[in-house]
């Protein structure tokens, strides 16, 4: 019986949390840097352990990639939801994403490390391309709301998301260069003003 045990799961497995210590392995470390005995000891299981819950290494990185992007979402959606402006509710979700990027000055985990990680790898490609792809839906749902009232009425929703999904993959490559929060502040009011230029029913004030 004791035997069994070790081969599996401990009994006292929590997933998510083991994901959580996980994450800053792979942040720090990339894809292919990280070390099963690394990854191992910050989840605090054995490498059989390990295994039995997540596979192999690619397994272990793709449920990361999934709660990383899980939380950011739920986030992301509730700030983007709330009442007030559209400028407003944009400048905040961009805050909330230079906040997380400059932690240590690695950026976003997502567009930090799965580009080099994808490679010939479809499952991790697909997963950067969902994670782009969620980014533009959250972004577009607010601008589809906007139009008539802090947008207008003919303002292409779906261009202008894809256009902000850029300004976040810039904002977590000067993260990651050690630009500061408020050098990612002046960045993103910048950019979006420029990408909202002529599509603004008023000044977004």
């Amino acid at each position: 019986m004791n035997g069994s045990r070790t081969r599996g799961r401990p009994l006292s497995f929590d997933r998510g949390a083991a994901l959580d210590r996980v994450l800053p392995v792979f942040w720090r470390k990339g894809f292919d840097g990280a070390s099963l005995d690394e990854l191992a000891a910050a989840a605090g299981l054995n490498r059989p352990n390990l295994a039995a819950a997540f596979g192999d290494k690619r397994g272990l990185y793709l449920a990361t990639l999934e709660r990383f992007m899980s939380k950011f979402v739920d986030e992301a959606g509730r700030i983007l939801d709330q009442p007030g402006s559209l400028r407003n509710c944009l400048d905040q979700f961009f805050d909330f994403a230079a906040t997380i990027y400059t932690r240590d000055e690695l950026g976003c985990f997502v567009f930090g490390t799965a580009p080099a990680a994808s490679g010939n790898d479809l499952e991790i490609q697909t997963s950067l391309a969902s994670a782009l792809e969620t980014a533009r839906s959250i972004l577009q749902r607010k601008l589809s709301n906007a139009a008539g009232i802090d947008l207008s009425p003919g303002a292409d929703a779906e261009g202008l998301a894809i256009a902000l999904t850029g300004v976040l993959l810039t904002l977590a490559l000067y993260a990651r260069a050690g630009f500061t929060p408020e050098n990612l502040s002046k960045m993103h009011r910048q950019a979006t003003d420029t990408i909202l230029t002529g599509w603004t029913s008023n000044d977004l004030q």
